[in-house]
């Protein structure tokens, strides 16, 4: 989805993740942007004491858009009461622009260009025509209404 998410591999373990990063680790040509070089190998991390963590969890659909099904809360608890027990301090949060009105229109408006513009690189990966721009029917067709509405076409 454009800059919306980061590809990576899929991978059996941590440690293979690690060592893709390893690998991958640095500017390409053409990245519109880059994270700072790691001190160390993140594969020297892996299976590393990481000390005392403060970790935020949330059962919650943003802005309350959907249920949360309860296999998946009792699934929380039960990670919550392995994380305690393993010394860290586990607390009930999550960033508060998650519950701001008007969270999906902008989500969706940022997803949806980066969809549309995926489409277009796809298409031209291709051979093919573009996707129109818009979901606008082309000048011309026949659009079709529910009896009794009327449809202005500009």
């Amino acid at each position: 989805m454009g800059r919306l998410v980061a590809r990576h591999v899929v991978s059996r373990s941590v440690r293979d993740s690690a060592a893709v990063l390893d690998v991958l680790e640095g500017y390409m040509t053409g990245d519109p942007y880059t994270s700072p070089l790691p001190v160390h190998p993140y594969a020297s991390d892996v299976g590393a004491d990481p000390g005392r963590l403060r970790i935020g969890v949330r059962t919650t659909a943003p802005s309350g858009l959907a249920e949360t099904d309860p296999v998946c809360v009792a699934a929380v608890d039960d990670a919550i009461a392995l994380l305690t027990s393993l010394g860290h301090t586990v607390e009930d949060s999550g960033p508060a622009a998650l519950s701001e009105g008007g969270l999906m229109d902008q989500f969706s408006a940022v997803m949806m260009s980066c969809l549309r513009a995926d489409l277009a690189e796809i298409a031209e990966i291709a051979g093919r025509r573009s996707p129109p721009t818009t979901s606008s029917p082309p000048r011309g067709s026949t659009t079709k209404a529910a009896p009794g509405t009327t449809v202005a076409r500009t």
